[in-house]
């Protein structure tokens, strides 16, 4: 049994590779990516804040005695070293100036986390993360669509079943072509800012900072890991809606308004009302971000400012929507009759 998925995944493979869909896809993605890559380059040397790295500071000046506090100070713990040269009358007149202008720095990010973002290795999960959370789950979603609804569109589903295929594996094979290709997608994507982070290190050649840091390799892994995880809930659904309707552009339609509704517009109504709050912990999205959450670099997690979620029940969610969703696929597939193309 396991042979035969693995060869009707080969011949899908070879349908899907004669396509273009999956190549534009896989274009775009790249394309992003590296607009995401260069424009954090051209943030950090453009602007003389770049993501918080540099804030105001504070000064003391008093006869002969000056004192320069600055974030960095705060964040490596040097302020009570610089202000051991104040008499402790001093102390005791500066101590709430400094602990109020101390606030300002609990954003902050050091320049060498800030240039993490756009060199290796930590520029992988930055760039992976970002790109995930804002098109990659749209791509993949449209190709799951495209791939299983073509069958229904061209009407080939029929005669490939009467040669003796069988459904459920079939359809497994549609589900390990769309993962296997969304895997293939983000090695290439990572690929690709590996090599503009290696070029984007050197520009300007005169810039201060590692090319290539020795650290940060396995948080690189861990986030190329937990994506392709985060992307199998997303797949369940389309393929779910596309199984359905019997149709690419219905399947397409349906997987998009899920994903904006569940994603953009439900979290926030759900906040409006306390009793409802609890609702949002079990959407598809606050969970893949409260998993992805985890993932990222120092550099990341320090711009989004927030608490660390709990993973293990993002992971048991996401669990519960694949096996429900893959569950009622595999079912609605066993049991509709298959017609005829549809022309689409």
């Amino acid at each position: 049994m396991v042979a035969q998925v693995m060869r009707l995944t080969m011949g899908e493979w070879y349908k899907l590779r004669r396509r273009w869909l999956p190549w534009i896809l896989l274009g775009v993605a790249i394309l992003l990516s590296q607009a995401i890559l260069w424009g954090f380059h051209i943030a950090y040397h453009v602007s003389d804040d770049a993501f918080g790295s540099i804030t105001s500071t504070y000064e003391y000046r008093r006869d002969n005695v000056t004192v320069k506090l600055t974030c960095a100070d705060v964040a490596e713990e040097r302020v009570e070293e610089k202000l051991a040269a104040l008499s402790e009358e001093e102390l005791l007149m500066i101590g709430e100036d400094v602990a109020g202008w101390s606030t300002n720095c609990d954003d902050y990010v050091s320049p060498e986390e800030s240039r993490g973002v756009f060199t290796l290795p930590y520029s992988i999960g930055a760039n992976i993360a970002f790109l995930f959370a804002l098109f990659f789950i749209i791509m993949v979603m449209i190709l799951t669509t495209s791939v299983m609804g073509v069958e229904y569109g061209w009407g080939t589903l029929r005669a490939t079943l009467s040669r003796g295929t069988g459904r459920w594996q079939f359809l497994a094979a549609k589900l390990i072509l769309v993962l296997l290709a969304g895997i293939g997608g983000l090695l290439v994507v990572t690929a690709a800012v590996a090599v503009s982070s290696i070029i984007a290190g050197v520009i300007p050649p005169s810039e201060e900072g590692s090319l290539v840091s020795s650290d940060g390799w396995l948080d690189a892994v861990e986030v190329l890991a937990k994506s392709l995880y985060a992307l199998a809930p997303y797949v369940a659904v389309a393929i779910f809606l596309t199984v359905l309707t019997q149709s690419t552009a219905q399947g397409t339609a349906l997987s998009m308004v899920y994903y904006v509704l569940e994603s953009l517009v439900l979290p926030p109504l759900l906040g409006l009302s306390d009793l409802l709050e609890n609702v949002s912990e079990v959407l598809l999205s606050t969970n893949v971000s409260d998993w992805m959450y985890q993932g990222e670099t120092a550099a990341v997690q320090a711009l989004g400012g927030g608490e660390q979620p709990d993973t293990v029940q993002a992971f048991f969610v996401m669990l519960a929507y694949i096996v429900v969703l893959a569950g009622a696929t595999f079912w609605v597939f066993q049991r509709r009759d298959i017609s005829g193309a549809k022309g689409e």
